[in-house]
């Protein structure tokens, strides 16, 4: 979905935050990551406060919106990415797991420092029908659910074609790894055969939909059992 980002900043700063030292960096990092997206800052509000308050308020205007409904029969599941990266990166950070490199980097990248699919939405837009799209910040056990009942169909599920990084699964269970919320990719639904990357992101089909039966079912049935 194609849109044209803006954003209100109400910033309450303490007399610690109120230092050279602390807006400084603070202004830059927020410029980088509103340049990296396109955001316009239209506007806000500073204030005294006793300790840091930052709220930020993000309005999209798009002339095509997407919503998790609209989804038919016979249409199919895409996946961007891989899942799984963002649980391993907060369990690095919580239970000190030992992972390799560049598996390590990739998970800690992932689970501070998401990155939206922004690029790959605004092609999608243009040129390929998508019957409904979420982004998935709940885990696939929870979000596929929400994708399902919205369009009020079924989800079949092909486990065995979910993308997971090598090696992930000598960390996670596959359990974990399909409840990997915050990943930010996308989940959508589309009647045609899309390409298997879209800029330089991967594009998996993981399923289809059905008129047969409503709510979310994973195959081949010997997988389940790890879920």
């Amino acid at each position: 979905m194609e849109f044209l980002p803006k954003l209100f900043l109400n910033l309450g700063l303490s007399t610690q935050c109120s230092k050279e030292e602390w807006i400084l960096p603070f202004s830059i990092s927020l410029q980088e990551s509103l340049s990296s997206y396109n955001i316009e800052l239209c506007g806000g509000d500073t204030y005294r406060s006793s300790s840091l308050n930052l709220t930020l308020t993000l309005i999209g205007v798009t002339t095509k919106p997407w919503k998790r409904s609209g989804g038919k029969d016979g249409d199919f599941l895409y996946l961007t990415g891989s899942v799984g990266l963002s649980l391993l990166g907060y369990k690095i950070l919580k239970e000190g797991l030992d992972i390799p490199e560049p598996l390590r980097s990739l998970a800690l990248e992932r689970h501070l420092t998401p990155k939206a699919r922004l690029k790959v939405s605004k092609e999608l837009s243009k040129n390929s029908p998508v019957s409904c799209c979420m982004d998935l910040t709940d885990g696939l056990l929870l979000d596929l659910p929400k994708l399902a009942s919205s369009s009020n169909l079924g989800l079949k599920i092909d486990l065995e074609k979910i993308p997971i990084l090598s090696n992930i699964l000598t960390y996670l269970s596959l359990g974990e790894v399909l409840s990997s919320g915050e990943e930010l990719e996308l989940i959508f639904l589309s009647p045609v055969e899309l390409p298997k990357t879209l800029c330089e992101t991967s594009l998996t089909k993981i399923g289809n939909t059905t008129s047969d039966w409503k709510g979310v079912k994973f195959f081949p049935r010997k997988l389940r059992k790890n879920l």
